[in-house]
């Protein structure tokens, strides 16, 4: 960091479950040392993803991939015994304690599979999974989405469950929420669940602006012909988004005071209500969010400034003042030099803070140039 230049108040490293798979001796220990050596003070390991833990949980079914790392670590017969007690997040305060890091497990919340394929919860539980205007519980996109049902009790006592255990179990300086929304509106309008429009008809009774004519019972759903339609249908998925998580925050708070939460999101806050149902301008200003992490990925210099000098904009008319607890989340997946440059333009702009994306595409290149820029 150049002599003179503001210190990032944050800054933050998603930890991925790549790394957290990664069995060669030292592994995450190196990777600790590397975040600590160019200042990280916020680590966000993926421990919750695709509907599945990456711990042994009481709540939430194991991901596959995790177990065959238990596997792995007693594969010699000596440690066998080792490797079945072993308590990753545990693993992972340590090293975060030992060098001053703060550790906010990463989860996924209503994201439930990927590719085209069921996670874990969702082979469980195939009845949570919400639909689309056809049906269909996958995203129409290359990645294949599947996402769990808001509306549905069970889904939300289930996923409240997962981050009351985390935030209990562990001592935990925050929990960090992701795919906190619906699906993008232009790979599939999803909230067509039978629980789901029977929700969306109840409380939509007597408005025929925003609800299909069809009068045959349990017909009926969001009328997406009209402008009035539209608006209504995105409202009332955005406020299922918001119900839950303003619901947990309050909940984990009651049993944690003082622990941090936050968000990743769609980087534009209007964009974000628009196309995911997901209003994180009015969680930040009203304190539901201690923090949001905008996904503001661009390889592009050109393209990053103009994203981020958006935001700002935004933020200054909408924010209440909270535009200081943005910290833009950069794509590290460019040369060394230009994600220094990012950094830098992240710091012209005026942001206390910065999150880089992720672990997985951190060479050594990568720590050497950051550290000098952040360090």
């Amino acid at each position: 960091m150049v002599a003179g230049e503001k210190k990032f108040t944050h800054v933050g490293v998603w930890l991925n479950r790549e790394d957290l798979l990664q069995r060669k001796p030292g592994h995450l220990q190196r990777i600790f040392d590397q975040l600590a050596a160019i200042g990280t003070t916020h680590v966000y390991p993926e421990l919750y993803f695709r509907g599945g833990a990456a711990y042994a949980s009481g709540v939430a079914p194991e991901h596959g991939e995790f177990r065959s790392r238990r596997v792995l670590l007693g594969s010699d017969g000596a440690n066998v015994q080792a490797a079945a007690t072993h308590d990753l997040v545990d693993e992972l305060l340590q090293l975060a304690r030992e060098r001053n890091l703060q550790l906010h497990p990463w989860v996924w919340v209503f994201c439930a599979g990927y590719w085209h394929a069921y996670g874990p919860v969702l082979d469980r539980h195939p009845e949570w999974a919400e639909l689309d205007q056809d049906g269909q519980p996958f995203s129409n996109w290359r990645y294949g989405t599947a996402w769990l049902c808001p509306v549905l009790p069970a889904v939300r006592e289930y996923l409240a469950a997962v981050l009351v255990e985390l935030a209990t179990r562990w001592p935990v300086d925050g929990i960090h929420l992701d795919y906190i929304r619906y699906n993008e509106e232009e790979a599939g309008s999803f909230g067509f669940h039978p629980a789901s429009l029977a929700q969306f008809r109840k409380e939509n009774e007597g408005r025929e602006e925003t609800v299909t004519g069809e009068k045959r019972p349990g017909t009926g759903g969001p009328d997406l012909g009209s402008e009035a339609g539209r608006a209504a249908w995105t409202a009332w998925r955005a406020a299922n988004v918001t119900g839950f998580v303003t619901g947990v925050a309050r909940r984990l708070r009651a049993l944690r005071p003082g622990i941090q939460l936050s968000a990743a999101v769609v980087p534009d806050p209007e964009l974000s209500y628009r196309n995911a149902c997901q209003e994180w301008g009015r969680w930040l200003a009203e304190g539901v969010l201690d923090y949001v992490l905008p996904m503001a990925y661009r390889t592009n210099l050109d393209e990053l400034r103009a994203v981020l000098s958006a935001l700002r904009a935004r933020l200054a008319g909408r924010a209440a003042g909270r535009e200081r607890a943005v910290y833009p989340g950069l794509a590290v997946w460019v040369s060394p030099a230009e994600i220094v440059r990012q950094v830098e333009l992240v710091r012209e702009l005026g942001f206390e803070g910065v999150t880089l994306f992720s672990t997985v595409n951190l060479t050594a290149d990568h720590y050497r140039a950051l550290e000098k820029s952040l360090g």
